[in-house]
Formats: C-alpha cells, sequence, structure tokens
C-alpha cells in the first residue's frame, strides 16, 4: 500500500467482497480498498465503498481501525464538498489516532484539516492545522509530505500579507524538494518564492539571478510559463520595455493561469502599452481587467453566504467536540475519585468496626461503674456543668477552635515555604502550589470559618450583622466579605474563589451590592468599613440608603 499503491488496487480488485466469509473480513478489503483509491488519486463521492468498514468499525475493531475508517469517509465527504461532515469525521478520526499512535495518519489528518479550513478562508485554523501536519510528518521521517505542508503554510501568510513569514517556507519546502532533485516542485516553488521576494521589495538583479540558476539546475535553462509575469514585472521594473513586452504577450498566451494572474499580467501589459504610448490599446486591456473583475465579484456574492454558514457550523463543530471531550474527561475523573472515596470510606468504617468490637466489654464495665458512682453526685454536676458550659461556650471553645484552624493554616503555609525553598521549585509551580493552597481554603467551609471569626471579634459579629439583615447573602458572600475587610487584594480574592476572568469578580461584587441595597455611586468597600466600625464602636449600623445618601 505504501510503496505501490497501483499494485495493492490491482490485487484488491481482483479479490470479491462476497467471496469472504466474516464481516471483519469484508470490512478489512472495503478499508484497504478505499485507501488504495484515495493514495491512487482516484475521489469518491459516494460512500458506497467504504460503508461495509464504517458499519462494522462503529462498533467493533481497534482504534487505529476506527481512525482510519473515520478518516477516509472523511475525506469522501471533501471531495463531495460536505465541508461541515468532513470536519466532523476529521475529529473523530484524531479521537482514535492518538491512542493508538497512529503519527502518520495524524499528519494526513491535520494536513485534511487544514485543506478544509483554507476552503473557508479559515486562515488561523488551517495554519495551525499545517503546523502540526508538518511536525508529525518530520516526527516520522516523511520530509516531502512536510515539503507541502510548508507550501501551503507559506500560501497562508501570503494571503495574510506576511511575506516574510511566506519567504521563509517557501526557502524551507524549495530546500527539501532542491535536495530530492524533484524539479517540477522547484520550478513552482521558486516561482511562488519570486512573487513574495518582490512583495519583499527586493532588487531585479537579484530575483534574475535566484530564477537563472533554478532553471540552470532543473530547468534545463529553459524559462517555464509559470515565471513569465514574473520575467514581465522584472524588466519592466527595469525599463526593458521591448523584453517586458514580450514576455507580456508570452504570458496572455500562456492557457494554465488563474483569473487573478490573468488580471495582474492585464494590467502589468497595460502600463507596458502606456510607457509605449499606445493609450488605445492600454485602455483597451484595463476594460478587459474590470470585466474579469466584475465576473470575479459576482461569483464571490453568489458563495459568500455559503462559505460564511460553513465556517459557523465548522466553529460549532469544533465547540461541540470540546465540550463532549471535556465532559468524558469529568467524567472519568468523577468515576475515579468517588471509587477511592468509597474504598476510603469502606476502609474507615471496618476499621472502626473492629476498634469497637475489641473495645465493647470494657467500654460496658467502665460505663456501669460511671453510670453507679454519677448517679450520687448528678445533681451538682449538672449544676455545676450547666455554669462552666456557659462560661466556655463563648470562650473555650472558641479559642480552641481558632488555634485549630490557625494550626491548619501555618501547616499548609510551611509546605508552601518548603516548596519554595526546594531545590527544584520554578515560579510557575511555586504559583501552582499557592494556587492550588488557595482553592481548597474555598473548597473547605472550615478554612475560611477562622476569617469569618476574626472579623466577627474584631468588628463586635459585623459578618452576623450583615446576615441577619440581608438573608440573601449566601456563605460564600459573607466570606467575601471577611477578605475584604481583612485588607485580601482583588487578586488575592480572585485566586481564593479560582477566578480565572477579571469580571468574575466584578460580577460577584455586584451581585453583593444588589443583595444587600446599595446603590451603585456608593462603594462596597468603604460601606463594609463603615458599618464595621460602627459596630466596633457601639454604634447603631446605618441602612444602605441611608449612608449612600451622606456619602
Amino acid at each position: 500500500m505504501s510503496d505501490a499503491p497501483d499494485s495493492a488496487l490491482q490485487l484488491l480488485r481482483d479479490i470479491s467482497p462476497e467471496t469472504l466469509d466474516s464481516k471483519s473480513l469484508r470490512a478489512r478489503h472495503a478499508l484497504l480498498y478505499s485507501q488504495a483509491l484515495d493514495k491512487n488519486g482516484i475521489d469518491l463521492k459516494e460512500d458506497t465503498i467504504i460503508a461495509p468498514a464504517v458499519a462494522y468499525y462503529t462498533h467493533h475493531g481497534s482504534k487505529r481501525d476506527k481512525a482510519y475508517a473515520n478518516y477516509y469517509l472523511g475525506r469522501i465527504r471533501h471531495n463531495a464538498g460536505r465541508i461541515g461532515e468532513a470536519v466532523l469525521l476529521m475529529l473523530e478520526a484524531e479521537k482514535y489516532a492518538i491512542p493508538s499512535e497512529e503519527t502518520n495518519l495524524l499528519g494526513l489528518i491535520y494536513n485534511c484539516r487544514g485543506n478544509l479550513y483554507y476552503s473557508q478562508y479559515s486562515l488561523d485554523e488551517a495554519l495551525d492545522m499545517y503546523t502540526k501536519a508538518d511536525s508529525c510528518f518530520r516526527q516520522i521521517g516523511k520530509i516531502v509530505f512536510a515539503g507541502y505542508t510548508l507550501q501551503a503554510k507559506a500560501k497562508i501568510y501570503v494571503l495574510k500579507k506576511d511575506y516574510s513569514s511566506a519567504q521563509r517556507e517557501y526557502e524551507k519546502a524549495l530546500h527539501i524538494f532542491d535536495s530530492i532533485n524533484d524539479h517540477q516542485q522547484v520550478c513552482l516553488i521558486s516561482s511562488s518564492l519570486a512573487h513574495v521576494m518582490r512583495k519583499q521589495h527586493t532588487p531585479s538583479p537579484t530575483l534574475k539571478t535566484f530564477l537563472r540558476q533554478t532553471y540552470n539546475k532543473h530547468h534545463n535553462d529553459i524559462i517555464p510559463s509559470i515565471d513569465y509575469p514574473i520575467w514581465t514585472w522584472i524588466y519592466y521594473n527595469e525599463q526593458q520595455i521591448d523584453s517586458a513586452n514580450y514576455f507580456g504577450n508570452l504570458t496572455l498566451s500562456y492557457h494554465n493561469k488563474s483569473i487573478d494572474q490573468e488580471c495582474g499580467s492585464l494590467i502589468l501589459i497595460s502600463k507596458i502599452e502606456e510607457t509605449k504610448g499606445n493609450y488605445k490599446q492600454a485602455n483597451k486591456y484595463l476594460e478587459k481587467v474590470h470585466y474579469l473583475l466584475d465576473s470575479i465579484s459576482y461569483y464571490e456574492k453568489e458563495h459568500l453566504i455559503q462559505r460564511i454558514e460553513e465556517r459557523y457550523e465548522n466553529k460549532e463543530l469544533l465547540i461541540r467536540n470540546e465540550m463532549l471531550q471535556m465532559k468524558n474527561t469529568y467524567i472519568v475523573i468523577i468515576g475515579v475519585l468517588g471509587f477511592v472515596i468509597l474504598l476510603g470510606i469502606f476502609a474507615t468504617l471496618f476499621y472502626r468496626w473492629r476498634q469497637t468490637l475489641r473495645q465493647k466489654a470494657e467500654e460496658v464495665k467502665r460505663s456501669r461503674n460511671l453510670i453507679e458512682d454519677l448517679s450520687a453526685n448528678q445533681t451538682a454536676l449538672q449544676t455545676e456543668c450547666e455554669q462552666m458550659s456557659a462560661k466556655l461556650n463563648n470562650g473555650t471553645r472558641q479559642a480552641t477552635h481558632l488555634m485549630d484552624l490557625l494550626e491548619s493554616r501555618l501547616l499548609g503555609i510551611q509546605q508552601l515555604l518548603a516548596e519554595a525553598y526546594s531545590s527544584a521549585c520554578t515560579s510557575e509551580r511555586l504559583y501552582k502550589h499557592c494556587k492550588q493552597y488557595a482553592n481548597a481554603m474555598n473548597i473547605d467551609e472550615s478554612t475560611t470559618s477562622d476569617l469569618r471569626d476574626l472579623v466577627n471579634i474584631r468588628y463586635k459579629g459585623v459578618l452576623q450583622h450583615l446576615h441577619t439583615a440581608h438573608p440573601a447573602v449566601t456563605n460564600s458572600e459573607i466570606n467575601l466579605i471577611a477578605m475584604i475587610l481583612l485588607g485580601f487584594s482583588n487578586n488575592s480574592i480572585r485566586l481564593i474563589f479560582n477566578h480565572e476572568n477579571t469580571d468574575s469578580l466584578y460580577t460577584r461584587r455586584t451581585k453583593l451590592r444588589d443583595k444587600i441595597g446599595l446603590p451603585a455611586y456608593a462603594k462596597l468597600d468603604e460601606y463594609l468599613f463603615h458599618i464595621a466600625k460602627q459596630l466596633k464602636n457601639g454604634e447603631k449600623p446605618d441602612e444602605p440608603l441611608e449612608y449612600a445618601d451622606r456619602a
């Protein structure tokens, strides 16, 4: 298939699918037959041949088989002009090709996606795909394929008017095809490169030297017909009007040229005729240019809406595919975490059950003795307990709770400091650990309760007052208020709440302002500090509107 695809195609044609006695063999034959046709340049537009392979490998076969089946069906859809379906099939093929480590197929997939995006003028997406294809082909040593992707990248840079990048890619491709003596490709690339060099204001003598060296090595010192326009320009630029006119007429007689090339040649020949004083003839050439431009404009209008719709559909398909991949990833992660958590719970319960059984007899015995002792002193102990409980509830328990939380916070800071002083630490890695620590604070409600307690102690229950006065305020928003009153910066708060987008914190603050009833012209931070100061001084807090009017 790789070395002699024409022989492979002939062998496959000699095999009748009806003689194969299993669905797997008929699917294999259909897939190889479609592959051989594609490699021999026979473009299919119907899926009749590959249908058995698609039907079978949808539910059977390896990831490699699924990848190839989706790729060749995508090629057929591309040939038929069904761009949206082709993009979706290439995405499906990529999904199976990556885990099966089919680097060659991945290169073909990226190259085909690049062609699909290029046909819709999605230049940035096409450029990204060609870059990935180039990387795959170089990885497996398919330098010729890489040369074609470099040509495609150069064309995109030309359309983007990035001529320096286009020249760089053309020169890379030229080096590849020159090294294998592919004369035809060298001449084609040299022609394109010469036009880019002209856009870069390369002097005419340099251009002439470059082109003649190419002809000497690859075209028997003969100027190919595709280079007639560039030689017309070179001689016109050097004011050699007769030579420019000669190559201009040769350009017009050349049949295999696009409308854009013909318009460019006609404009240049019109300038030549004008230089010679043939104004009437120059006007005729310009009239023909206008006629061609009108025909191009009409064609573009007819196909513009169709291209826009196809590009929009492709964007939707890409977004849908990314969301599906993310969903599958999350499902796997949640499943694994759920299994680990359940296993941990089961192990903990089993261990505690074993401990309970061992201690049960001793506990029963101790309990009986304690009941006898306590029953004699029940009344006195109960009274004493109530008195002590009233004193300790607001003092000792709160202090113990704060000490526990402080110890936990210090442990987290200790780990971050240890990471900061480790030899393998980098700024990115330390930032990652800091972000993980901040996310842990946000996830675990107990790790932020010390902040609330500290604010309530400092400002005489300001958070309790706000929660009571405004029941719609959530615990998460209470945490936000606590961080504001403790002087956390906006970037620190965004890190704690895991907000990647700066607008997210602004949205959260806006919702909090609405729930409190604070007008838009009053500053939230100043109002919070104002009522906190009032509570600390034993004063009655102002209402939001009352404060806003005074401010």
